[in-house]
């Protein structure tokens, strides 16, 4: 893909996949300004903006001195993000507004400053950066997932209002990827491993290709969207996460089966093809759970004709 003579901008470019994805398009050809709160090194091989995405007047004030200074906006990437974990009942009031400030209130202040200038120049792509979250969701999490869901729907909106402008807008939507946000949520040696393998008791499945994605995979994924060769594709949110949302299917069915029953309905293929978890709750019982489709709220297996057609 080539981008010589674009001009990129990139928020949350100074760690993680905002990074991964400024560099990205440097070694693409484009002309690339990241913006973010920070930035730990002394150089970088793009232009640099210090700026919080959540202050409406200071990204009103840097917006509209870059704009001034350049003839065409081709790209605008959102990928600053804040992660704040926590119960519902004990995530502080702060953290919750803090979190749809950056989340949401971030990619807003970015539209609200680049809309007119895409319609001006009737084209160009955006991409925003939201998550797997925002389509399943977890346990500790609400804040992150409520914000990532309202950022996928403001993104959309947006993509709507600036369709007849010619401008693409898309959402990309990562899985577990190797980040310092993601590794905060790494509270032991084999943390990595337990993701990959999934954890039943908070309702993740695992990821079928077996490793956590890396920052330039997702970094990837967004240069194809805002390339030409995306040029017929927009108000699209893009999942990359290895296949742990598995399309929409979801483990949280539930249901008790004695042994025997189990041994009548259960071979060890179904149980390796739909990832099914058993837990004994006594001498001869046992809870099941099976992946569910999110999008029919069905136990995944009852739809293909019974749990011995679909392991099939």
């Amino acid at each position: 893909m080539d981008f010589s003579g674009k001009n990129v901008w990139v928020t949350g470019a100074g760690k993680g996949i905002g990074y991964a994805t400024a560099l990205a398009f440097v070694e693409a050809g484009a002309k690339v300004t990241g913006f973010d709160q920070a930035f730990a090194q002394e150089q970088y091989p793009f232009a640099t903006e210090v700026m919080d995405v959540a202050d409406a007047a200071q990204v009103a004030q840097v917006c509209q001195r870059l704009l001034a200074e350049t003839e065409r906006l081709d790209v605008l990437v959102n990928a600053a993000g804040i992660l704040r974990m926590g119960a519902t009942d004990q995530l502080s009031k702060e953290d919750w507004q803090q979190t749809f400030a950056v989340n949401v209130g971030g990619a807003f202040n970015l539209f609200q400053q680049t809309m007119n200038q895409f319609r001006r120049q009737r084209g160009g792509a955006i991409v925003t950066v939201a998550s797997d979250a925002a389509h399943t969701p977890r346990i500790g999490m609400s804040a992150y997932g409520a914000s990532k869901a309202a950022l996928k729907s403001l993104a959309l909106s947006v993509g709507l209002e600036l369709a007849g402008s010619g401008v693409r807008c898309n959402v990309v939507s990562p899985g577990s990827t190797d980040t310092d946000m993601q590794r905060t949520l790494w509270v032991s040696d084999d943390a990595e491993e337990q993701r990959i393998r999934g954890f039943g008791e908070q309702f993740k499945l695992g990821i079928p290709l077996g490793k956590i994605a890396r920052p330039q995979e997702i970094a990837n994924t967004i240069l194809f969207l805002a390339s030409d060769l995306a040029s017929h594709i927009t108000l699209q949110d893009i999942v990359v996460d290895g296949g742990s949302n598995a399309g929409g299917i979801s483990m949280i069915w539930k249901r008790h089966l004695t042994l025997d029953e189990l041994n009548a309905t259960s071979d060890n293929t179904m149980v390796a093809h739909l990832g099914i978890v058993y837990t004994r709750l006594g001498d001869d019982v046992l809870e099941a759970e099976m992946p569910v489709d999110t999008r029919t709220h069905q136990p995944f297996g009852l739809l293909h004709g019974g749990a011995s057609a679909a392991a099939g």
